[in-house]
């Protein structure tokens, strides 16, 4: 995933659109917003690649605040997965 964002970008700076709308379209999936959206592509630290974050759901975190409902539903995930 990391080198198809890259790629992308690379191809949005070599296009033969204006300046200003390839600066736009850069902006938008790269710099964060003072919006509750989030940019899809955010940049991490120079050491790591560029790509998505993926950030805990509201199950993520009911899960991880109730370890018995985790614990029902791995538990459910296995009878079913020999099940079906």
């Amino acid at each position: 995933m990391n080198q198809k964002i890259y790629d992308l970008v690379v191809a949005i700076l070599n296009s033969r659109l204006s300046p200003q709308t390839q600066e736009e379209i850069i902006r938008f999936y790269l710099l964060p917003r003072n919006t509750p959206v989030k940019p899809l592509i955010e940049l991490l630290d120079e050491d790591e690649d560029l790509g998505p974050i993926r950030r805990p759901d509201a199950h993520d975190e009911k899960r991880k605040t109730n370890p018995k409902l985790a614990e029902e539903e791995d538990e459910m995930k296995t009878l079913l997965k020999h099940r079906i």
